[in-house]
């Protein structure tokens, strides 16, 4: 309940080196393992500084997305459709990401994780560029498909 609490109490004084414009969408995932990501959304993952562990989102984001984290579990929902706009996703050592309907994920650069697992539900898509491995499953009656391609410090992998 703590955690809910401070999401929201940095929720307007959040300043993300990482965003364009204050309009951007913008969300610290601080140490989430877990990420949930809803229907009908556009994020892209950032690598989080060293020591970025504050968990947060600014005042546009606010304003379009609901966004809890409980027991180390990030869930981002949208308001509305916005895969016209993209959501950036500000990561640690993330574990497992759970798409949604009809969301696209990738990444901006390599992320520093070991391990990522990914769920997905029917038309989601994603590009991950990781240090570690990428496992992906279907949380529906069709097939995943992952291409895989090394990079020079780790792997990417395309899933939809």
């Amino acid at each position: 309940m703590k955690k809910v609490l401070l999401l929201v109490a940095t929720a307007f004084t959040l300043a993300s080196a990482n965003a364009q414009t204050e309009n951007d969408l913008v969300i610290s995932a601080g140490d989430a393992k877990k990420i949930v990501l809803g229907d009908d959304m556009n994020v892209v993952m950032i690598s989080a500084t060293p020591g970025q562990e504050t968990i947060g989102l600014n005042k546009t984001t606010l304003q379009k997305m609901d966004v809890k984290f409980y027991d180390g579990r990030l869930e981002i929902m949208s308001r509305r459709d916005l895969r016209s706009e993209t959501v950036y996703l500000i990561v640690n050592d993330v574990q497992e990401v759970i798409l949604g309907q009809n969301t696209s994920l990738s990444s901006q650069d390599v992320l520093q994780s070991s391990h990522i697992d990914i769920y997905i539900y029917q038309g989601a898509t994603a590009r991950l560029k990781t240090a570690g491995k990428i496992d992906a499953y279907s949380l529906g009656d069709f097939e995943v498909n992952i291409t895989r391609k090394p990079i020079f410090s780790g792997s990417s992998a395309s899933i939809n």
